[in-house]
């Protein structure tokens, strides 16, 4: 099952043998991982990646595409959000703000 979220550009899958895998990812991550970013959006000009696992947002774990979208519901990103990202590159947990310019 994959997730669009259309408010900051990013399509994530839950994290299972298959996505570990697919994106090299570490045994025991949790969260979504993500699988697509949309050119100009506000999670390119962010940085975030394909095979970047987002595991919070706002401080709410999200363990599925389904709860990531709803931790997304009501977020107005003018006054910006929180994401809790553990890089697909190097597996350093960062904290990204994201809010519309």
């Amino acid at each position: 099952m994959e997730s669009e979220s259309a408010e900051i550009g990013v399509t994530v899958k839950p994290i299972n043998k298959d996505t570990i895998t697919e994106y090299s990812l570490k045994e025991g991550a949790k969260g979504v991982v993500i699988t697509g970013v949309e050119e100009d959006s506000l999670a390119a000009r962010e940085g975030l990646r394909v095979g970047d696992v987002i595991s919070e947002v706002n401080g709410e774990v999200v363990a599925s595409p389904k709860e990531f979208a709803e931790s997304l519901r009501g977020v107005r990103l003018k006054d910006g959000m929180t994401l809790t990202v553990i890089s697909g590159r190097d597996g350093v947990a960062r904290f990204r703000v994201l809010k519309d310019r």
